[in-house]
């Protein structure tokens, strides 16, 4: 039995080295996954993401340019209980709270009115094959199959099958700027896999003004080459042709971990909290923010699917705010806006049992 005191989060963070995440421990046990990835401690502004493992801070994107995000290869300066992030354009800070039976990361962005932002809590998680996740069932959800924009919606847990690529397309992992250790990089596999749509209860999105722009979903106006190389995200895998463990009606049942099976597939999830069960035990993480805030959780689900060559398990759970993994992608309400205050603050919780 995990007593209360065994079972309270105990975050450690390195906010020399972008306010990283190194340690999550919890109901008895090390909850963050990692991995030797000799570039991490030396990456500077505008880098391809160095995947160590941990739990990363992206912001103002997860895919997309800057490859992560700003805050997690820049150092932080101490303010206070605060850690601070000077980024381009906004100014990004977290403070980490102890308490008895959780723990709290506060948050807050500074920028310009009409700031747009997506944030993600980059959380790689050690799973067995047997964990499983938690959230509400029939939940909107974007089923994310390749390196691309591209979405197929479904209710949560039943995920469509990934398609397999279409003969001749660009493969999942080929190409410069194919990043060997990123579980969001590399050339899409094809951006015209998935199928633009809405989710149950979303209105079509127009997105913002300009001509470049294309329903939710689609990548009109961006080539190959703007999506893919160092800014990749995320794919079906080497073996895209091949068929996930189905559920019901052939789907893929999201909340299972295993066993591996050689795909690698993304999504989105819109709930405001997930828990993830593991070995008789349950990590927990909520998700609050500022009234209007898009709140979500991104999941990363690599059975071996990724990288090519030398792929190996990650499994990401990821509270977040926004609905795509791209800012460049984000429809209207797909994006965490900077209200007339100038600040957006929010506030993630992780219990454990």
């Amino acid at each position: 039995m995990v007593t209360p005191a065994a079972a309270a989060p105990r975050i450690t963070a390195d906010p020399a080295r972008g306010g990283r995440w190194t340690s999550l421990h919890a109901a008895g046990r090390e909850w963050l996954w990692h991995r030797e990835e000799p570039r991490r401690a030396g990456v500077v502004p505008g880098d391809a993401f160095a995947d160590a493992g941990g739990l990363e801070e992206c912001v103002p994107t997860v895919r997309g340019r800057p490859d992560h995000g700003d805050a997690w290869t820049r150092p932080w300066r101490q303010e206070g209980e605060w850690w601070v992030a000077d980024c381009p354009c906004f100014r990004f800070a977290r403070r980490i709270r102890h308490l008895p039976d959780r723990a709290e990361a506060d948050y807050r962005l500074s920028a310009a009115p009409g700031h747009r932002f997506v944030w993600a809590a980059h959380a790689l998680l050690d799973l067995s094959p047997a964990a499983r996740l938690d959230l509400p069932d029939a939940a909107p959800a974007r089923l994310y199959a390749d390196g691309g924009n591209a979405w197929t919606p479904f209710t949560w847990p039943d995920a469509p099958p990934a398609p397999a690529p279409r003969p001749g397309s660009t493969p999942p992992f080929s190409g410069p700027g194919t990043q060997a250790g990123s579980p969001s990089g590399g050339l899409l596999a094809d951006p015209l896999l998935g199928r633009p749509g809405t989710l149950p209860g979303d209105a079509p999105s127009s997105g913002p003004a300009g001509p470049s722009r294309a329903p939710s979903g689609t990548l009109a106006g961006r080539s190959d080459a703007q999506v893919g190389g160092p800014t990749g995200g995320l794919f079906a895998g080497p073996l895209a042709g091949r068929t996930p463990p189905a559920g019901g009606s052939g789907t893929v049942p999201f909340d299972r971990l295993g066993p591996d099976d050689g795909t690698a597939l993304g999504a989105i999830v819109r709930a405001a909290a997930v828990g993830v069960h593991d070995g008789g035990r349950i990590l927990r993480f909520a998700l609050e923010a500022d009234a209007g805030q898009p709140v979500s959780v991104a999941l990363w689900r690599n059975l071996g699917g990724f990288p090519e060559g030398a792929p190996y398990r990650s499994i990401g759970v990821e509270p977040m705010l926004g609905r795509v993994f791209d800012l460049a992608a984000a429809g209207p309400d797909e994006a965490a806006r900077v209200p007339a205050s100038g600040e957006v603050r929010w506030r993630l919780t992780v219990t454990a049992g």
